[in-house]
């Protein structure tokens, strides 16, 4: 049977030799979010011949065409899943490393602010710190931004708010901005990161 991850491949006209089938099967079989090694370890268990080499390869192939999403959660390993259809957000458990899938609407609408002066989205930037839905379905949110001489420093506290009040349900919603710990580059998401060209 073929997996999903293959079928995306053949819709895309890649080549699928034998090795590369088995590397999407373990893919399209995995929920976890496996590193390189780990798909290595589960397609040599299907077939002994494959080669971390070819793992790497092929990893690297489906990403090119779009067909695996590369994630970095902190830990320095990439980590893989299939091409989400639907934009989608993840926790990771510091002790175990168990990734955690989830979709939360403020979180969306956070992702729709920009500062004006930077082309990444002030969640990616790092600028929220907290998040809080309270009873009744009122919303906290603390936050900072890149520095107090910041020229957005009016707008973007406001926005927040507004973005968040159009979410359905939410009641009332009080925008706090701290300083502390002061945000730095450290704070970006990898895909800021490397849309600023700091990797």
């Amino acid at each position: 049977m073929t997996s999903r991850l293959e079928q995306l491949c053949l819709d895309k006209g890649l080549k699928m030799t034998e090795q590369r089938r088995v590397i999407a099967q373990v893919l399209s079989d995995s929920a976890d979010h496996p590193d390189v090694e780990q798909v290595y370890r589960r397609a040599t268990a299907i077939d002994s011949r494959i080669s971390i080499a070819t793992v790497y390869r092929t990893v690297r192939l489906f990403e090119e065409a779009n067909i695996l999403a590369r994630h970095d959660f902190g830990d320095g390993r990439s980590r893989y899943e299939e091409m989400p259809s639907a934009h989608h957000d993840h926790l990771i458990d510091l002790q175990s490393g168990r990734v955690i899938e989830f979709r939360d609407e403020q979180i969306e609408k956070l992702q729709e602010i920009y500062d004006p002066e930077i082309p990444v989205n002030i969640w990616d930037l790092g600028l929220i710190y907290e998040v809080q839905v309270l009873p009744i379905n009122n919303v906290q949110v603390l936050m900072t931004l890149t520095a107090p001489s910041c020229p957005a420093a009016q707008t973007i506290p406001v926005e927040v708010d507004q973005k968040v009040r159009e979410i359905e349900g939410v009641n009332d919603v009080h925008v706090s901005v701290t300083w502390t710990p002061p945000w730095d580059k450290s704070m970006m998401s990898e895909a800021a990161q490397l849309e600023l060209g700091f990797l």
